[in-house]
C-alpha cells in the first residue's frame, strides 16, 4: 500500500489499512445441553450461512467431562458437532468471528473510522477484532497408559478454535486374526472449572476394544480470552 496506518498493540498483533480486512466479533451464543449413556451426538446452530466464513471458538462449563467437537456445514449453516459418551449436562459457549464490514460507525460523539481502498469502514475504535491469545500444539496419546498433554490458564477463561487433532489409531490384537487398526477421532476441547481454564485433546472411540498401542499426530490450534468479549 502507498499510504495507510498501522495500528497494533505490545504484542505486535495489528492491522494495516488500507489493504487488510480484520475479522471482528460477530456474536456469543451459549447452549444447555445434556448427554445420555451412550455416545450421543449433539448439534449446536451458529445461525451463520455455511457460504460465509467464520471462526467459532468453543467452550464448556462442565470441568468434569471432555466432549469431542468439531465445526462442519449442515443444510447451508454453519453448525458444532459435540459427541460424548457419558450422562451429564453442561453450557457450550461459542464466540463467533466474521467479516463484519462495513463496520457501524462509533456511537460516542468523538472517534476513529479507518477506511479500506474501496470505500468501507473496516475499522473504528469501537470495534472488537479476533486477538488470538495463543497457538498451541498438544499431544494425543502416543501410547498405551500414555496421557494427553494438557495445559491449564490459571485465573483466565478461554476458548479453542474446535479443531480436530487427526485420527488417532490404536492396534488391537484379538485372540486370533490380524491386529485390528481402531480409530479415535480426537479434538481440542477447553474446560472453565472456577477461574481457571483447562486445555487438552479429546475425542470419542470409534471401536470397541483394549489397544495395543496408539498414535498421535501433532496439531496447530488457536486460543483466545473470553473476558475480552463477554
Amino acid at each position: 500500500m502507498k499510504f495507510g496506518a498501522y495500528l497494533g498493540d505490545s504484542n505486535a498483533l495489528g492491522w494495516v489499512t488500507p489493504d487488510v480486512t480484520p475479522m471482528h466479533f460477530f456474536r456469543k451464543i451459549s447452549s444447555n445441553i445434556s448427554f445420555g449413556g451412550s455416545t450421543t451426538s449433539i448439534r449446536v446452530g451458529l445461525n451463520v450461512s455455511s457460504s460465509e466464513l467464520i471462526i467459532p471458538f468453543v467452550q464448556f462449563s462442565n470441568p468434569s467431562y471432555a466432549p469431542y467437537s468439531v465445526m462442519q456445514a449442515e443444510n447451508g449453516v454453519w453448525t458444532i458437532l459435540v459427541q460424548s459418551g457419558f450422562t451429564y449436562s453442561t453450557t457450550i459457549s461459542v464466540y463467533i468471528f466474521k467479516i463484519v464490514i462495513p463496520q457501524p460507525f462509533p456511537k460516542s460523539k468523538y472517534g476513529i473510522a479507518i477506511f479500506d481502498a474501496a470505500g468501507k469502514c473496516i475499522l473504528t475504535n469501537e470495534s472488537n477484532p479476533l486477538r488470538i491469545l495463543e497457538e498451541i500444539t498438544l499431544r494425543g496419546v502416543s501410547g498405551v497408559g500414555v496421557p494427553a498433554q494438557t495445559k491449564t490458564y490459571q485465573n483466565k477463561s478461554i476458548a479453542v478454535f474446535p479443531r480436530g487433532t487427526g485420527n488417532v489409531v490404536g492396534r488391537i490384537n484379538p485372540p486370533s486374526g490380524p491386529p485390528i487398526l481402531r480409530p479415535s477421532f480426537k479434538s481440542y476441547v477447553a474446560l472453565r472449572s472456577g477461574s481457571n481454564t483447562l486445555l487438552s485433546p479429546t475425542g470419542t472411540d470409534a471401536a470397541a476394544g483394549t489397544p495395543s498401542s496408539f498414535y498421535a499426530p501433532y496439531v496447530k490450534t488457536y486460543v483466545i480470552d473470553t473476558s475480552i468479549y463477554d
